[in-house]
């Protein structure tokens, strides 16, 4: 299960950089990163329950939101020295 959500969240963040090269506005890029995360995991049925599924699938657009945030924080440190 855990290899499984580990492949969403990457599927996710790799969507969410396509809707990006759209210039879509970066506030919104959350919000469709939480979207996609939940399409995702309801339609692979990780979870149990449709609930589980959807808060699962929160989970994993908030980690993909996490982890993209953090890439770019550390690209920019870096590219300042």
């Amino acid at each position: 299960m855990v290899l499984n959500i580990t492949i969403l969240v990457g599927l996710t963040i790799g969507l969410v950089e396509a809707i990006k090269m759209f210039k879509t506005p970066t506030k919104f890029l959350p919000i469709f990163a939480v979207i996609i995360g939940i399409i995702l995991s309801t339609t692979s049925n990780i979870s149990g329950g449709l609930v589980m599924n959807i808060f699962t699938g929160l989970g994993i657009g908030l980690a993909s939101c996490g982890l993209f945030d953090l890439g770019d924080k550390t690209t920019k440190i870096i590219a300042r020295k």
